[in-house]
């Protein structure tokens, strides 16, 4: 919470109380974004923009849920702890079941059990408890990512 007013004492000279809330809302924006732009631009990288072009396909631009998609695979693909094999999985995820959210926050879950992946989305803060030889590997706010992106959208 705390690092969210700073964000916004940072960015209120530079936007109006509209483009603020925009920033801060979970609902994606209209933004369309070239895949080329998005690697030039240091948002993600090559290899998660190309990786992703198989499941999401050759455009010319992405909309901003797809950036979404393309952003939340590098992100998992940074941390060292997803492979690029793996991330199909978390992009059909995506693709099948972000809409179904319409506009509320949620989780994506990633998860591994004697070495098989699975994702998942759930509503934000919900709790969730697996079997014990189940481990979850990442939990990342699908919120936060957004924020994240619009801000490396807008600001470059």
């Amino acid at each position: 919470m705390l690092a969210r007013i700073d964000k916004i004492k940072n960015m209120k000279d530079d936007l109006s109380l509209d483009e603020l809330a925009d920033m801060f809302s979970p609902m994606p924006t209209d933004v369309r974004i070239n895949k080329n732009e998005l690697v030039k631009r240091n948002i993600v990288t090559k290899i998660a923009a190309d990786y992703a072009e198989q499941y999401l396909g050759q455009s010319e631009s992405y909309t901003f849920e797809q950036a979404l998609y393309v952003f939340m695979l590098d992100h998992c693909l940074q941390t060292g702890e997803m492979n690029l094999d793996e991330g199909k999985f978390l992009l059909k995820t995506f693709t099948e079941h972000y809409k179904k959210f319409d506009g509320k926050n949620c989780d994506l879950i990633f998860s591994r059990k004697m070495g098989v992946s699975a994702f998942m989305l759930l509503s934000a803060g919900s709790d969730i408890y697996f079997e014990p030889a189940v481990k979850m590997i990442l939990r990342v706010s699908v919120a936060k990512s957004i924020e994240e992106l619009k801000l490396k959208i807008t600001t470059m």
